[in-house]
């Protein structure tokens, strides 16, 4: 996360360097708080909801830094958590050609 002090049209927004999982609307110009920008709006991959927006182009110089980075509204994105659960090894008795190749599991 680059920055957690931004304001999307939900409220509370971050701002992110690498995203994964989202694709990309069209691009379009929208004046924001802090000037003209080129943005695109992101979505999920999964369920297509919207999540926020990709800065591609910001008029003003002092704004460029946003260029290529990500917006997430805090009330557009779900968190999930995750658990990993190791299998145990074998016993002695049994190879490890015998057991199955999952190695871990994710819970989600």
């Amino acid at each position: 996360m680059v920055s957690p002090h931004f304001r999307g049209a939900t409220g509370t927004a971050y701002l992110f360097t690498n995203v994964a999982n989202i694709k990309h609307g069209e691009m379009q110009q929208r004046n924001m708080m802090t000037g003209k920008h080129y943005v695109r709006d992101v979505h999920c991959k999964a369920c297509d909801s919207k999540l926020g927006w990709m800065y591609e182009f910001a008029v003003d110089e002092e704004q460029q830094y946003k260029e290529g980075k990500v917006i997430l509204e805090k009330n557009l994105i779900n968190e999930v958590h995750t658990q990993s659960y190791q299998m145990p090894s074998p016993p002695d008795s049994l190879s490890s050609e015998s057991m199955s190749a999952v190695s871990s599991i994710t819970i989600t």
